[in-house]
């Protein structure tokens, strides 16, 4: 009975995520992928064409790494170009409203990779961290809570005859119940183990003396403008101030992300704390994606109990403009169609894709763990 216990206790702070979090990662997420797209297109003509400093046949003759799959590989000119940003974003706008969204993870895995891999030689961490929440956020149901499939699907159990009633509370109960998966598992230890090894690997001299974010304001490289201001105008206790706070946050964002004592406290915390740290990165460095990326990851920490403290604080508010709009939009809604709802044909195939979608999901925990290891 213990033993049961502690399994329960352990598979509810791993392995479970609330589809509420799951829908608002989803549509942040979208939006930092938007916008990492938009910046792509501002140098799209430098880096996606023959005519630009990358040209193709270029990469395919010499490739930076082995086994690298882009669909740009097959793009030459800036008309080409063009069209292939343009279905990357169709792709990621699918994403952010939730249309079709099992369809648009897979679209968006595929526009991301193909995006990424075309500019290996340029790839940075906020990349790598793109690419790893949408590779282990594919088995996850992103599209159950705040998306238009979760429209469709009410406005079709509005119109179900009362034979169908019963998939219709099927679908309901979908929308409330947590998921469990070891993909929750993967994403807590990914970023744990970024805030782990940013925080080990800052042992050096400028770390100790207070100095690191006085010197990092002078890479001319990377410092925005608002940085430049700050090297010249903060005195030097507030530098070292802010060296030691970024240092200790991050501890501190290792710890929250993976303790088991006071989860729901320290979840919450690191929800309100550790954005924070990484737009005070984003304020003072051009660091890429990284910033908004790692930003985007937090909602998946918001569990049932926080969800449900907001709906008694703010739900008599919020649920009568959500009827408007709904009200507004359904016509439109109407001409979309609902998603496909294919319940599985037994409960036999359902059980074996589900083991199958695991352990796919520990295989790559495994390939990420070696790479850990191997690099650190």
């Amino acid at each position: 009975c213990e033993m049961r216990e502690w399994w329960r206790s352990l598979r509810m702070t791993y392995f479970v995520v609330d589809p509420r979090s799951l829908g608002v990662f989803r549509v942040l997420f979208g939006l930092v992928l938007v916008s990492d797209l938009l910046r792509r297109w501002a140098e799209l003509r430098f880096w996606y064409t023959n005519s630009g400093l990358l040209p193709n046949h270029t990469l395919l003759w010499r490739p930076p790494a082995p086994h690298s799959f882009s669909l740009f590989f097959t793009v030459s000119s800036q008309r080409e170009a063009e069209l292939g940003f343009a279905l990357c974003a169709v792709a990621y706008a699918m994403f952010v409203l939730g249309y079709r969204t099992r369809l648009a993870q897979v679209l968006t895995l595929l526009a991301r990779v193909s995006l990424n891999s075309r500019l290996a030689v340029l790839e940075n961490g906020g990349d790598m961290v793109m690419d790893l929440l949408c590779l282990l956020t594919l088995v996850l149901p992103l599209g159950t809570r705040f998306s238009l499939d979760a429209v469709l699907l009410q406005l079709q159990g509005e119109r179900a005859r009362p034979s169908d009633a019963r998939p219709s509370l099927e679908v309901a109960d979908a929308a409330r119940r947590p998921v469990v998966s070891l993909a929750v598992l993967g994403l807590l230890l990914q970023f744990a183990t970024i805030y782990y090894f940013n925080a080990a690997a800052k042992s050096g001299a400028a770390w100790r003396d207070g100095s690191a974010v006085h010197y990092a304001l002078h890479q001319d490289k990377l410092v925005t403008w608002a940085g430049v201001w700050m090297r010249e105008h903060l005195p030097s206790d507030a530098l070292r101030a802010r060296t030691g706070s970024t240092l200790a946050t991050e501890w501190l964002g290792f710890v929250l992300i993976i303790t088991r004592v006071c989860v729901r406290q320290a979840r919450l915390l690191a929800v309100c704390l550790m954005p924070c740290l990484h737009l005070g990165f984003a304020v003072g460095l051009n660091l890429g994606g990284f910033s908004p990326a790692m930003m985007s990851f937090f909602p998946l920490l918001l569990t049932a109990e926080h969800w449900d403290a907001l709906a008694r604080r703010f739900g008599p508010r919020v649920s009568p403009m959500c009827q408007q709009l709904q009200l507004r939009l359904r016509p439109w809604l109407r001409g979309l169609g609902a998603p496909p709802v294919a319940a599985p044909p037994n409960a036999w195939r359902a059980k074996a894709f589900r083991w199958l979608s695991e352990g796919g999901v520990a295989l790559l925990l495994l390939a990420i763990a070696s790479e850990v290891l191997n690099d650190n």
